[in-house]
């Protein structure tokens, strides 16, 4: 038996879609008029078709109680979708907190607490140790997951049924095992992860959503700032569009959603720098396309603080750089973020050796720096004692394992 607190979007979607799949749910929410209304068949939101859904798995696979204990009696596993809302310190988490020693108080058995609630990362840890100060144990007692949802308004049935994939944030294996099995019959990927990656993943996806859509919104204000008529904006984005990098499956277009050292070579540097100035020109404070300057000038310093932090100090210590070019697979180290990072290096008082496998002449040609190079990257990593990989060359994989004793910033995260 599984049970949902929460009658809302997430809520009431998540019960309607898991008894769809054969599943036994019983739902619950503080609200009476809208337990009320659920008993009815009347969705408390708009959806296309929903409301004949709802209508077709309740009472039979799917009940709304009118009290918590009811559903905390017979539940294996509750997903908890209370809302939590936005205040001007962040979001509001009492409603999930209530909700939550709520049900720890009327749990007699092992039960599993599924969290998809959108919370920042690190909550999920922290109500396991607020069940703890109750005497629960997460992993022994009682047993706690993360699972974000990635629903979209008026298609929110669709992607519950049929999700593109499937995140479990498990606290211990048979947590993860529990909530695996209530998605078994699901077509999707399914990925275990801890706790705090599972919130991560959400927000990673809508924050990418949010900036992409101010960033399209920048670019359209700087286009109509030249004039009317003077560019054609939905043209443009049209035509930006069929970059074939948005296609395939995966499409190309996700190597640049992906960390790493930060962006070199020729154009993306010099044409994001240009339209900063050039929408300057124009009276246009181009905000985000400067941020993007910013973050990617102090990448190099945050991964310098990794190495200095990991080595307990960094003056008088080795570190070999391995990567010189910008990207792998090219000779091409202008305004390579390797540059950055040695910059960096020498200036808090290490000594640096480096080592690419094509760039290393061309670098040396480009950059006045005082470091020693190598022929390999094995006497690059032997004479260090932290190691930086600064450029995703092929070679560079599995270092880890051939020299787990070494000090490893993998700005590649290869």
């Amino acid at each position: 038996m599984i049970g949902v607190v929460g009658m809302g979007f997430v809520g009431l979607t998540t019960s309607v879609g898991l008894a769809l799949k054969g599943h036994t749910v019983l739902g619950y929410d503080k609200d009476r008029n809208k337990v009320d209304q659920i008993s009815r068949g009347i969705a408390p939101f708009y959806e296309d078709d929903f409301d004949k859904a709802l209508s077709q798995v309740l009472g039979e696979k799917f009940q709304v109680v009118d009290r918590l204990e009811k559903l905390t009696r017979k539940s294996d596993v509750i997903f908890i979708c209370v809302g939590t809302p936005s205040t001007p310190e962040g979001i509001s988490l009492s409603s999930l907190y209530d909700s939550i020693q709520q049900i720890i108080g009327l749990l007699d058995n092992y039960t599993v607490l599924v969290i998809k609630s959108t919370v920042p990362p690190g909550v999920s840890m922290e109500i396991a140790r607020m069940m703890e100060e109750r005497g629960l144990f997460a992993g022994k007692q009682i047993g706690l997951v993360n699972n974000p949802e990635f629903l979209r308004e008026g298609i929110a049935l669709k992607d519950f049924l049929e999700p593109g994939r499937i995140v479990i944030g498990e606290y211990d294996k048979r947590s993860g095992d529990i909530v695996e099995r209530v998605y078994e019959s699901f077509d999707a990927s399914i990925w275990r992860v801890s706790l705090t990656t599972a919130e991560f993943v959400k927000y990673l996806s809508n924050t990418l959503l949010s900036t992409m859509i101010s960033f399209s919104n920048e670019m359209a204000t700087f286009a109509e700032a030249l004039g009317d008529g003077d560019i054609d904006v939905k043209t443009a984005y049209k035509i930006l569009h069929q970059d074939g990098r948005w296609y395939g499956n995966p499409a190309p277009m996700i190597s640049y959603v992906w960390p790493g050292c930060g962006f070199g070579g020729y154009c993306l540097p010099k044409d994001t720098y240009a339209m900063i100035k050039r929408g300057e020109n124009l009276g246009l404070e181009m905000k985000l396309l400067k941020a993007v300057l910013e973050i990617n000038s102090h990448r190099k310093k945050h991964l310098v603080d990794l190495m200095e932090r990991r080595l307990g100090g960094i003056k008088g210590k080795t570190v070999a750089v391995l990567g010189l070019s910008f990207k792998p697979d090219t000779d091409d180290v202008r305004d390579t973020p390797s540059a950055g990072i040695i910059q960096e290096l020498i200036e808090r008082g290490a000594e640096v050796i480096v080592y690419d496998p094509l760039a290393a002449g061309n670098f040396k040609e480009s950059y006045d720096f005082r470091i020693d190079y190598t022929d390999s990257a094995e006497e690059a990593i032997k004479s260090a004692d932290g190691v930086f990989i600064a450029t995703a060359w092929k070679d560079f994989r599995g270092i880890g394992e051939v020299f787990p004793e070494k000090v490893i910033v993998d700005g590649r995260y290869l």
